[in-house]
């Protein structure tokens, strides 16, 4: 499921059919789920706003990057631009007795990755 498995509530879909159609001693396949993560740089994101027709929008990137400082954005990142190639579990998930409102609100307690290549940490790739 990806991160749609938290971003899209497709999580909740799974969890309904299991209580709706698994047996008490039935099995759950996959049985856990985990979401990693691992730091990059974006570069690319703002910079078509650094030139529009000879006009340097930079101060309008710097308002979008405010707006979706605390919203998940689905995008993809391009391998260079991954600050390490380790990645971290921050969250995971029994799918057997997990229940609709624990996934609500997911944080972790702690998020530590070895950092291997200079750049600008400018977000979390998660997996």
């Amino acid at each position: 499921m990806g991160f749609y498995m938290l971003h899209e509530s497709m999580l909740d879909s799974v969890i309904m059919a299991r209580d709706k159609f698994l047996k008490p001693d039935g099995l759950m396949f996959p049985s856990h789920c985990t979401l990693y993560a691992s730091p990059c740089a974006l570069p690319d994101l703002y910079s078509e706003w650094d030139n529009v027709c000879g006009v340097k929008m930079r101060s309008f990137a710097q308002a979008l990057r405010s707006l979706y400082l605390n919203r998940p954005k689905i995008m993809s990142i391009e391998v260079e631009n991954m600050l390490s190639h380790n990645v971290s579990p921050i969250a995971e998930c029994n799918l057997k007795n997990c229940q609709p409102h624990q996934l609500d609100k997911i944080t972790a307690q702690r998020y530590i990755t070895i950092v291997e290549k200079s750049g600008i940490y400018q977000g979390i790739e998660r997996f």
